[in-house]
């Protein structure tokens, strides 16, 4: 019985046993269950919070709180990113010249009878002057207040009147209109070319030291086109060149007195470097003048000659006052019959052995010829440039260009006085440029002026004829190009009133 009583007992105690292991093991199963939901829980939590920042694409800073959330504390806005991007690029050369034109203004005279700009000491014309500033010089405009600005130029800052000044988007146009924005060949001279890439034709040299005025620039900002001469520009790569300003700034009254007298010195060496010559005088005191002014503005030398270098150029162009076309072939035309002898004597000597001599008889021949060489689009070989620019330069050839000069002018004082009955020798001289340069535009501006003020004798008396005569060819689609040339031509012949 005992037996059977302590196999009972050790019965139910392995039962005991098993059910304790049970429930033990059922309890810590539920309680591993729970830990590893809390734990898929917590990973699924980090891994949305995780993917919550990730779809914040502009780095914002964060931290966790003390509930485990995540706070944001600042965002960086696209506009501060595209700022600091635009800080890396690198500015090119261009670039960083035309920074320099956000605060500038440049000063206008063309509507004032001053040769110079007041600067003031107060915003007041009856305020102490401080300074002055010549025409096209430049100044860093600091506020506006009314009609006046507050300037820094150089050394002077003061208030200037708002109307004689060119600002904002205007200002880059203008500096480079007024040819002060130039191209300095530091190294080596450049090949001048006929496009804005290396393999554009060649019309020039940019020489080792000049400084040339800037037209444009190319699109990306690798090239500049600058104005070799007169009647030639082209593009030069901006790696080859250094890029200046030479705009005047302002100036005490007495440094203002220096650079007229600089300025007056200057006209005339240059007037006298474009002619190899003095032109004789015709007797007539108005024509005389406008010869001057016309030298001045063409540029050219009695032995220039070369072929087209631009679209609307068919033929050469030749001597002292750039004559083209049919008026270059009449030129040489009256070369060869003052002295054919000697015409044939200079073409025949640039030419060399049996080819030699039947070519120089041929352009000969051509040239004494009633050919049409603007029809014809007639070009110039190397040798027969050669041969053109000695007859150009011969003793019969400076006389008949001379002689040229001074039945041109008489021609063209006719057709201001006579066809527009312009009286005033201001009028008439600067008609003259205009209509040196483009006859059917110079009609057309001189037409709408005596249109405005309702006749050609009001238009002579007028006060303001001049200046209005100027404003109105700048105003010109073509003549208004050439803006540097009106501005000399117009304050030359305000010294003819």
């Amino acid at each position: 019985m005992k037996k059977i009583v302590k196999s009972l007992l050790l019965t139910v105690g392995m039962v005991t046993v098993m059910l304790v292991s049970a429930v033990v093991t059922y309890h810590l199963s539920n309680v591993e269950e729970a830990e590893t939901a809390q734990h898929i829980s917590s990973i699924r939590k980090i891994k949305l919070e995780k993917s919550l920042v990730e779809q914040v694409t502009i780095d914002p800073i964060f931290e966790k709180t003390g509930k485990g959330d995540i706070a944001f504390i600042e965002e960086k806005s696209e506009e501060k990113l595209a700022k600091k991007k635009e800080k890396k690029k690198k500015l090119t050369k261009v670039e960083k010249f035309r920074m320099q034109f956000a605060n500038m203004g440049v000063t206008d005279l063309t509507d004032c009878d001053d040769e110079a700009l007041s600067i003031f000491k107060k915003a007041s014309t009856k305020a102490k002057i401080k300074g002055y500033l010549p025409d096209g010089s430049v100044m860093t405009i600091e506020k506006k207040k009314g009609k006046w600005y507050r300037v820094k130029s150089g050394k002077i800052t003061g208030y200037v009147q708002k109307k004689y000044v060119v600002g904002k988007k205007e200002v880059e146009k203008t500096v480079m209109e007024n040819e002060y924005m130039t191209a300095h060949i530091v190294k080596n001279s450049v090949p001048v070319k006929s496009q804005a890439k290396n393999s554009g034709i060649t019309v020039g040299m940019g020489y080792q030291g000049g400084e040339y005025p800037i037209v444009e620039f190319s699109k990306n900002n690798q090239y500049v086109m600058i104005q070799r001469t007169e009647t030639i520009a082209g593009w030069v790569p901006v790696s080859k060149i250094s890029l200046k300003m030479t705009a005047p700034t302002a100036m005490t009254k007495e440094e203002f007195e220096e650079y007229q007298e600089e300025q007056e010195l200057k006209e005339q060496q240059a007037l006298q470097s474009y002619m190899n010559l003095k032109v004789s005088s015709t007797g007539n005191p108005l024509q005389d003048k406008i010869i001057k002014l016309i030298a001045h503005n063409e540029s050219g030398n009695y032995k220039a000659a070369r072929n087209p270098i631009t679209s609307g150029e068919k033929t050469i162009t030749v001597g002292a006052w750039q004559w083209y076309g049919e008026n270059a072939h009449g030129i040489l035309k009256q070369i060869c019959a003052a002295n054919p002898a000697k015409s044939k004597s200079i073409i025949e000597g640039v030419f060399s052995g049996k080819k030699g001599k039947e070519k120089a008889k041929e352009l000969y021949q051509d040239i004494i010829s009633g050919g049409n060489w603007e029809g014809s689009r007639r070009i110039f070989t190397t040798k027969e440039l050669i041969a053109i620019k000695e007859l150009l330069g011969s003793g019969h050839g400076v006389q008949v260009q001379n002689a040229r000069i001074h039945s041109d002018i008489q021609a063209k004082v006719r057709v201001a006085i006579s066809s527009y009955r312009l009286t005033n020798d201001a009028l008439a001289a600067y008609f003259c440029d205009l209509f040196w340069q483009n006859p059917q535009n110079a009609r057309k501006i001189v037409n709408e002026c005596i249109k405005h003020y309702k006749s050609a004798k009001k238009f002579s008396e007028a006060e303001d004829g001049l200046r209005f005569f100027h404003k109105t060819a700048l105003k010109n689609g073509v003549m208004g190009k050439y803006s540097r040339r009106r501005a000399y031509s117009y304050y030359y012949c305000k010294g003819l009133q």
